[in-house]
């Protein structure tokens, strides 16, 4: 038995990493994207589709700003949020800052601030796996 998709929104100001975080999904059958907004629409769009996570592009982004819209999400909807940038590594200060203020996870963006490495599809598929395992949505074999 098949579990049906996992629903998540993309807040990113870029959409650049936008269209390649969608190509990086798109052949999973595992997770739904149902929108890629910039962070003033995230709050309507969340209550719009009600996925189960957000993924918060936290690239070019005030740590403060991330903090507070990660803090009006939880408000809005429950949902799991996931952090990712490209300097969002394990041991960063900026995403330590970021997890004491927030529960939230991390996955860190290939090939820089714009994920121009997802172009590959290697890479992408590598994201996504790392995506998932975020999430807490793996398909485990049974």
């Amino acid at each position: 038995m098949t579990r049906p998709p996992v629903g998540l929104v993309l807040i990113t100001a870029d959409t650049t990493f936008a269209t390649l975080f969608r190509h990086a999904l798109e052949t999973r059958e595992d997770l739904v994207v149902h929108d890629a907004v910039i962070p003033d629409q995230a709050l309507e769009t969340v209550r719009r589709h009600g996925p189960a996570h957000v993924v918060v592009d936290a690239d070019g982004q005030a740590v403060a700003n991330v903090v507070r819209l990660c803090r009006k999400l939880l408000l809005v909807r429950p949902v799991g949020v996931v952090l990712t940038g490209a300097y969002l590594g394990l041991g960063s200060a900026v995403l330590t800052h970021i997890l004491e203020a927030v529960p939230a996870r991390s996955v860190m963006k290939p090939g820089g601030c714009a994920g121009l490495a997802l172009a590959d599809e290697t890479t992408a598929a590598s994201f996504a796996d790392a995506l998932v395992r975020a999430l807490g949505c793996g398909t485990e074999a049974a």
